[in-house]
């Protein structure tokens, strides 16, 4: 198979899961053969191998002396990064699902059962669920998309309205807490916890654990969780089992953050008629990674345990562990 290996397919978004690869990147690369897509692929695959060469050479020149030493280095960065970890966060990561592509879906009930896609023939932004199916996805050009797709319906993005509905997420969230970032138009990264803290009950005071259900609760701590009266939808999943009798009580901290979570995209839905999905775990990257693994509609949640994060971490492709462009993992693949 001639061309660039960059004309491959990047299969790591959400709903492009069991594709037949080969048959795909055939197509790709025989749609892209002459166009100025292919010559850019071409330009870009010839940096990145002199880059390699580059680095194959200076790697020669280095010792086992220089490799002990960096050891040793680099053993004293993770005692110090093993001192500084912190556990104790709710790190929530909200991402809408194929978000440009959903509101204009909800938009137009027509292209709700149809492959489609934000964009032009030049360059998508994204495609709903139906289309990835076929290998398309965001940043493929639209000539290309087509090929692979012959039925797919392309319609030009709205910012604007993007825009107003992302507000709408937004004012949803703060209504939680005012501790949140947005990263784009459909990601969020929240910090939930002093929220969780604040709506989590002692023992004594749990419905689950207590024969006095009301004795010993306050009138605060009834207004302040009574709305969170739900059970787990099957499509939310937490990393490791938790024990039957604290599934969903209110004195354990991840059933508190799971039910708020669950509530959040919730809202979302209501007020905008889209479907979130969520990570939730210690830190933004973790919570991240975490939102990408239930989609859609869905929500997984990784406890705060040590022994489970570093099992859990260990696990990942290195795609997810760096985060690489397509080109980058190809760079780091190659050393």
């Amino acid at each position: 198979m001639t061309g660039p290996n960059s004309l491959t397919l990047n299969d790591g978004k959400a709903g492009m899961e069991g594709l037949d690869k080969d048959r795909i990147n055939r197509i790709i690369r025989e749609a892209s053969k002459g166009s100025k897509f292919f010559q850019h692929a071409e330009k870009k695959e010839k940096e990145l191998a002199d880059k390699v060469e580059k680095m194959l050479e200076e790697r020669k020149r280095i010792t086992d002396q220089m490799i002990s030493r960096s050891e040793v280095e680099l053993d004293s960065v993770i005692s110090r990064l093993e001192a500084s970890r912190d556990m104790s966060r709710d790190i929530v990561h909200v991402d809408m699902d194929a978000f440009y592509a959903a509101v204009e879906m909800r938009d137009d009930p027509a292209l709700r059962d149809v492959p489609m896609a934000v964009g032009s023939s030049s360059m998508l932004s994204t495609s709903n669920y139906i289309a990835r199916k076929h290998g398309v996805r965001a940043a493929m050009p639209g000539f290309i998309a087509r090929k692979l797709c012959p039925g797919l319906v392309i319609v030009p993005g709205n910012h604007d309205k993007y825009r107003e509905v992302s507000g709408k997420v937004m004012a949803v969230i703060a209504k939680y807490t005012d501790k949140f970032s947005a990263a784009s138009l459909d990601e969020v990264y929240i910090d939930m916890t002093d929220v969780v803290r604040s709506r989590t009950l002692r023992a004594q005071e749990c419905p689950e654990h207590s024969t006095a259900t009301d004795q010993g609760r306050s009138s605060e701590d009834k207004e302040t969780n009574k709305e969170v009266e739900v059970q787990p939808k099957a499509e939310d999943t937490i990393h490791t089992q938790k024990p039957k009798d604290i599934r969903d009580c209110w004195c354990n901290r991840e059933s508190v953050v799971s039910n708020l979570v669950r509530n959040m995209r919730g809202d979302i839905q209501q007020a905008t008629q889209l479907t979130a999905s969520a990570g939730i775990s210690c830190n933004s990257f973790l919570s991240k990674v975490c939102s990408d693994l239930n989609k859609p509609n869905g929500q997984y949640q990784l406890p705060h345990s040590r022994d489970v994060v570093l099992d859990f971490v260990a696990q990942l492709d290195i795609k997810k562990v760096l985060i690489l462009p397509h080109h980058n993992h190809s760079l780091v693949m190659s050393l």
